[in-house]
């Protein structure tokens, strides 16, 4: 069952009233009698199907309460992921945490055919660009990562759910066994192994860890956090973890900013020792924002496989799965390979001038008709600025680079491979 064919059945179509029977009863249950008035899905979740319904409460103003429902795509998900979920919202609002509020979760069965959570709906923006926008016009977010230090210290003072795994796991063996079973060969990623296997931190004392702390998971209004979301990578672990991985290039948006891409170090760490967190070493945090650059670009290398599975998501994986070499600029950067620079420049070079050759105006046969550049410029603002929509541009520009410059920079790559002694990147891996 594809992930819109199971949330059909779950949900609704949208044509007619909104809503399957059984997702009427779950908010009859919960929020009383009345109506369904809208159903918007939320495209953004990367693993789970997330929508925002309108409920119209009877005898009421005709003013909808919107509440939140968040499932698991298939029937066949681990029936325990949304009360472990449920389970760790509430004890977040019990220590202070920003959180919606947990309404009803189950397991799937009678009451809804898969495992969800429903929640109260919260206010604020979460995409990324947005709030870097924000923050740097106002001039910087120093006081914003203090607090978002505060909250993880809150988050690393929670009780552990009974539902989640007591004995935790080890970050830096896990992820490394998950690379090697992708069967990848890169001397970026080999190095950064290395490395975090020769500096590893002293061990600290575990805690919850959220798992997945950075801004794409925080609903923020007014430079203030008003939701903490998204935890179903929470395990037990090292509490730096949630730290790093705030920190690592990939969640800070090619900004100057460390943390988060709007503030400091210093700032995000004096907000963690405030709230009664530990004392933590930089070169302790850079060991861990290194491994969260790792962690995502194994993360990015395992949505590209998925993209060859049947369902609705393959674009959207694939482009992601493209994203494993901005992780190994990211983390050669990260571990003092500033000579990658001049490599980066020439590869701009070479896509600027393929790209220029391609969209001159003597590339049409008649110089009557529309260049290549013309029909490009054309195709590529089609496109609408739905997020379906905002892929197939993103897909388009990719192929288009690829196939005009693709070639160029595997035969400079080659050359400088053959030059150092080696057959294949391989080779040097």
């Amino acid at each position: 069952m594809t992930e819109a064919a199971a949330r059909e059945d779950a949900v609704g179509e949208s044509g007619g009233a909104p809503g399957t029977p059984q997702l009427r009863r779950l908010l009859t249950g919960v929020l009383g009698e009345g109506e369904i008035s809208a159903i918007r899905p939320v495209t953004a979740g990367a693993s789970k199907q997330i929508d925002l319904i309108d409920y119209l409460p009877a005898g009421g103003d005709g003013t909808p309460s919107t509440v939140v429902l968040r499932a698991e795509p298939t029937v066949g998900s681990d029936p325990d992921g949304m009360l472990r979920e449920a389970a760790l919202l509430t004890g977040a609002a019990e220590r202070g945490v920003p959180v919606p509020r947990v309404l009803a979760a189950g397991r799937g069965g009678d009451d809804y055919p898969v495992p969800y959570v429903l929640t109260t709906f919260v206010a604020g923006e979460s995409l990324a660009p947005r709030l870097l926008r924000r923050f740097a016009q106002e001039g910087g977010g120093e006081d914003f990562v203090r607090e978002l230090g505060g909250y993880l210290a809150r988050i690393h003072a929670m009780e552990v759910p009974d539902l989640i795994d007591p004995a935790g796991t080890d970050e830096h063996a896990d992820w490394h066994e998950r690379y090697r079973a992708l069967g990848v060969d890169s001397a970026a990623f080999e190095w950064a192994f290395r490395w975090l296997e020769e500096n590893r931190p002293s061990e600290i004392n575990r805690t919850l860890v959220h798992g997945d702390f950075r801004l794409g998971n925080l609903m923020v209004d007014s430079d203030r956090v008003t939701g903490v979301l998204d935890w179903e990578l929470s395990h037990v672990g090292d509490p730096r973890e949630d730290l790093g991985w705030l920190g690592a290039p990939p969640w800070r948006f090619r900004s100057l900013h460390p943390v988060a891409g709007v503030g400091s170090r210093e700032a995000l760490l004096q907000g963690y020792r405030d709230a009664g967190g530990l004392e933590i070493a930089p070169e302790d945090l850079h060991w861990w924002e290194v491994l969260g650059t790792v962690k995502w670009g194994i993360m990015c290398l395992g949505r590209g496989r998925e993209a060859a599975d049947p369902g609705d998501r393959g674009l959207e994986f694939a482009l992601i799965g493209r994203r494993f070499a901005e992780c190994e600029y990211d983390v050669l950067r990260q571990l003092g390979w500033d000579s990658i620079e001049a490599g980066y420049a020439t590869a701009r070079r070479t896509v600027a001038d393929a790209e220029a050759l391609a969209t001159a105006p003597a590339a049409a046969t008649d110089a009557t008709l529309p260049s290549a550049g013309e029909i490009e410029q054309s195709l590529t603002t089609s496109f609408g600025t739905d997020y379906g929509s905002r892929l197939q541009g993103a897909a388009l520009q990719m192929v288009l680079r690829e196939a005009r410059a693709g070639a160029r920079l595997r035969a400079h790559d080659q050359e400088a491979l053959t030059r150092a002694g080696y057959v294949s990147e391989g080779d040097l891996a």
